[in-house]
């Protein structure tokens, strides 16, 4: 039986960034020491955790140093490289393990190991080559077109009309490997957390909608506004992809509800997800505990949500040039609460600073809270990037 690393243990987490350190601070109140591989600018983490290593997230030798003194080693993203996993897995149990977390991190292996376990995933092929592009897009007509490494961060997802654009497509590609996936009609996008412990227990949040504008997370609301049945089925294939990936820890199964009613996996995420920020004030346990839980052997927390919430990210492309969020007037907005990575200057580029969480009687209303409270953040309200007709998606899904 799997030994149980009470309080008082350590805990080694690779990754740092916003959710790094909302896991160290998770962590921290469960009573555990922290050590942190970070390879951001000094600020929250030499505040919460025990030991920071200030090196970059594919550094073996880095991640090894964090291990040597841990109890366990778990990430705060899924995309940390294959031999900076084996490197800490050599010394503390990684949980989740290098293998699991390598399938996420590649869209080919990820979707062949999907089909090859019985889960139904949109008709794709994968293309190496130029020519089994151009023939992957004939063959599926109207497709979407991912890199097959999660970490190319800087290459996003091109909808590609038929064989016309595929020669473009691939020079936009940069020659990279790439998945071809058939467009599918949509109707909703959900995605389910799903824990499981050390013991093999599984527990599940119930689904959660977002929205992604240009790639980026627009907002996301917790529990997503469906119906009971369809809840359920979801979160029942979740448990299901859980156990039987072995996952330790959390999971993330991104998933699409088709206009025929299939219910389809998009992706699988064995780590903390933007769109579970909320779950930190929905209920009685957020993502990141449960995290902690599920990889100590702690008895996992309750998923119920005693109340909507929302989460928006602050991005500073949002508050206008030379502005600082306004947090005072964010808050006057009831229900709401703020959360910010640090000072302005450890955070660079137009990336997250931030989020915003708000709670209401319902979950449309908890969007609407978190919208108004961004908004107040500058003096520009349409920089806020949720608005009315984006709102009112969240009813037509209901």
């Amino acid at each position: 039986m799997t030994t149980v690393i009470h309080p008082g243990g350590t805990i080694g987490i690779l990754g740092g960034g916003p959710m790094g350190h909302l896991l160290a601070l998770s962590a921290r109140a469960l009573g555990y020491r922290v050590r942190l591989l970070d390879d951001g600018p000094r600020g929250l983490p030499e505040g919460v955790a025990d030991y920071v290593l200030r090196a970059g997230p594919r550094d073996p030798q880095a991640a090894a140093r964090v291990a040597l003194g841990a109890d366990v080693v778990t990430v705060a993203a899924e995309d940390v490289p294959r031999d900076v996993l084996d490197a800490a897995a050599y010394h503390a149990p990684l949980r989740p393990g290098a293998v699991q977390l390598s399938i996420a991190q590649e869209r080919r292996a990820e979707r062949e190991w999907l089909e090859g376990a019985g889960f139904t995933v949109a008709p794709w092929r994968p293309a190496d080559t130029r020519d089994a592009f151009v023939a992957a897009v004939d063959e599926l007509g109207v497709s979407v077109v991912k890199p097959r490494l999660r970490r190319r961060s800087d290459l996003r997802p091109l909808l590609v009309s038929g064989t016309r654009e595929a020669e473009s497509a691939w020079i936009a590609m940069r020659g990279t490997p790439t998945v071809v996936e058939a467009f599918v009609h949509i109707d909703v996008e959900v995605t389910v957390l799903a824990a499981r412990d050390i013991h093999g227990n599984v527990s599940t949040f119930p689904p959660a909608l977002s929205v992604r504008e240009c790639g980026e997370l627009a907002w996301s609301v917790l529990p997503g506004p469906m119906a009971p049945q369809l809840a359920r089925k979801a979160q029942e294939l979740a448990t299901y992809v859980a156990r039987k990936l072995d996952v330790h820890g959390v999971l993330a199964v991104e998933m699409f509800l088709l206009t025929d009613g299939r219910l389809v996996v998009n992706e699988i995420v064995p780590a903390p997800h933007p769109a579970f920020l909320a779950a930190e004030v929905a209920g009685a346990t957020g993502q990141l505990e449960q995290l902690v839980r599920a990889i100590t052997g702690l008895p996992l927390g309750s998923t119920s949500v005693a109340r909507p919430a929302a989460a928006v990210p602050i991005r500073r492309n949002r508050l206008g040039p030379r502005a600082e969020p306004d947090v005072q007037r964010a808050l006057e907005v009831p229900g709401t609460r703020a959360f910010l990575y640090g000072p302005s200057g450890h955070t660079a580029g137009d990336g997250p600073i931030g989020h915003l969480y708000a709670v209401g009687e319902t979950p449309d209303d908890a969007v609407a809270r978190a919208a108004l409270a961004r908004a107040r953040l500058t003096l520009d309200p349409a920089r806020s990037g949720v608005t009315r007709r984006r709102r009112s998606r969240l009813g037509r899904r209901s």
